[in-house]
């Protein structure tokens, strides 16, 4: 599965320096694994916003 994040078109006209090319930024997870069921709803501990 995968969760995609926040995403941009980067212009050259951005870069100070030759040669430069547009591109894309982006943020991207790929998660594998096994998905279950909880009963009931724990916090996470340690997780930081």
């Amino acid at each position: 599965m995968a969760f995609l994040g926040p995403s941009a078109y980067i212009s050259p006209d951005h870069y100070a320096s030759q040669p430069h090319f547009p591109t894309w930024a982006y943020a991207a997870v790929h998660v594998t694994g096994r998905p279950r069921l909880l009963d009931e709803v724990r916090p996470c501990a340690g997780w930081t916003t």
